[in-house]
Formats: structure tokens, C-alpha cells, sequence
């Protein structure tokens, strides 16, 4: 099990990181006035929602008693209107996580990367 497990991450981890390589440029603002999270996870997916148009990433802190997890929501509330309105960076929610041995992931949140701050995990927005 825990080998299904890990090739399953494997795979949901290489497609992130190849459609983390966008043949867009950066907008020279949203590098200048990007503020790093302190993990390098959250701040790729934060510059991916930029680079595809996202002008305003929404957070929500998550409610435990609710999902079962602490951390925050992420996604895209506005975006500009030159941008692809299909794009997972803009259509999908994002949750980062504090990792913790006890952390009970909900069914239907895939992942997207992690590091020693944050997991990332994507669903489809509600």
C-alpha cells in the first residue's frame, strides 16, 4: 500500500512540476513586489496563479472542526482579463498545510507539492 502511495505522489508530482514551466514571462511587478512565504512550495504556486493572470489570490484560514485540518484555502478571486479562464491556477482551490503526523488529508484534495513548511494540495472549487 504504502508503495501505491508513493508512486502515485511520484506521478502527481512530476505532472505539477512540468506544468510549472510556463513559456509566459513574469510580470516585472508581480516579481518586485512578491513577498516570499518562506516556503518555496506555497511560493510556487502563488507565482504560477500570477504568471497565469491571477491579479487577487483569496485566503481563508481552514475551520478544524469543520475539514479536519489546519492551514489555509487559496484560490483565485480575480484575474485579468487577458487571461485563460480555464487554467488550474485559476480555477481550482489550493490548501496549504502545516505537515503533522496526525494530518488527516480529505478525500477528493490532491497533492502539489511539499517541503518542510507546507503541503500543497488542489481541489476542484465548489
Amino acid at each position: 500500500m504504502k508503495l501505491i502511495k508513493v508512486a502515485v505522489f511520484a506521478v502527481a508530482l512530476s505532472a505539477v512540476l512540468s506544468s510549472c514551466a510556463t513559456t509566459k514571462a513574469l510580470r516585472q511587478t508581480t516579481i518586485a513586489e512578491f513577498e516570499s512565504s518562506g516556503s518555496p512550495c506555497l511560493d510556487a504556486v502563488m507565482i504560477n496563479m500570477s504568471a497565469d493572470g491571477c491579479t487577487t489570490i483569496e485566503q481563508q484560514n481552514l475551520n478544524p472542526e469543520v475539514v479536519n485540518m489546519v492551514g489555509k484555502r487559496l484560490h483565485c478571486s480575480e484575474y485579468a482579463d487577458n487571461s485563460d479562464p480555464s487554467s488550474g491556477w485559476l480555477i481550482h482551490e489550493f490548501y496549504a498545510l502545516r505537515p503533522s503526523p496526525r494530518l488527516q488529508i480529505q478525500p477528493g484534495l490532491l497533492p502539489v507539492c511539499l517541503d518542510n513548511n507546507v503541503i500543497v494540495l488542489w481541489s476542484e472549487r465548489d
